[in-house]
């Protein structure tokens, strides 16, 4: 039977998935490969996305007749002297030397990037990231600094995001393979409760198929960027669930 239709099978049967447990390991290991990469689906196409978009944006937002302005002794030293806002459907640029901006008002906008009097602050999707400008305060960066290094970066793109891409990849694969050992190893446990004879190599290829669930609803979530509450408690609750329910279709061990 193919991944593919191990795949389409673990989605609604514990039957079959407790008759995977004989299997090669490393069709389960390959398996595990493929739950990783659909799970960072989602998230490697709005990097992707988001890097694309927010470069190009940042470059004409460049472009255009910004205030002179540079970071000099860890402050933002500019010819304006009040705030300069720049907005584009959810995304806005703001632009204060005069410290009258404060990162509680970079929160009042869904999707932001500001240069302020003493840092750097993104906002996207609720996360707020500070970079104060002491971290370059022995170096003097102006407008025209900027302006290259977005003309650099953008031409680095079609290079830099299969990188950033194949190391989330790596790092998923990793947490996933973390997650179906310790499912493999809670299912030491219920197997003595359930009363069936498994070592510790069946369990965790039941635990590969048993996450299969929650991975599919979980990227579904991602995919519509919805948030779910106790996110990582559901996660592990419905995966060792189907673990349980793989358990009670194996025959039980004679007495």
């Amino acid at each position: 039977m193919s991944v593919f239709k191990q795949f389409y099978k673990s989605v609604y049967s514990p039957r079959d998935i407790s008759s995977y447990r004989f299997q090669g390991i490393g069709k389960t290991i390959l398996f595990v490969f493929l739950l990783s990469l659909l799970s960072m689906l989602p998230t490697g196409y709005f990097i992707t996305s988001d890097l694309t978009n927010g470069i190009s944006y940042l470059e004409d937002i460049f472009q255009e007749d910004l205030p002179e302005f540079k970071i000099e002794n860890g402050k933002l030293i500019s010819s304006s002297t009040e705030p300069f806002t720049i907005r584009n459907d959810d995304f806005t640029f703001i632009l204060d030397s005069t410290g009258t901006i404060t990162s509680r008002d970079v929160e009042s906008y869904p999707y932001t990037i500001a240069l302020l009097q003493d840092e750097l602050i993104i906002y996207s999707n609720a996360n707020l990231q500070t970079f104060d400008y002491t971290m370059v305060e022995d170096m003097v960066i102006t407008d025209n600094d900027i302006r290259s290094f977005f003309n650099t970066f953008q031409s680095a793109l079609p290079i830099l995001i299969p990188m950033i891409l194949l190391m989330l990849y790596i790092m998923v694969s990793g947490l996933k393979f973390i997650e179906v050992t310790l499912i493999g190893l809670i299912g030491l446990l219920l197997k003595n409760i359930v009363g069936v004879n498994l070592r510790f190599r069946h369990t965790w290829i039941i635990a590969a198929y048993s996450v299969t669930i929650s991975t599919v609803f979980f990227t579904i979530m991602e995919a519509v960027r919805a948030q779910v509450p106790y996110a990582a408690f559901l996660n592990w609750a419905v995966s060792v669930f189907v673990l349980y329910l793989a358990f009670k279709e194996i025959p039980k061990r004679k007495k």
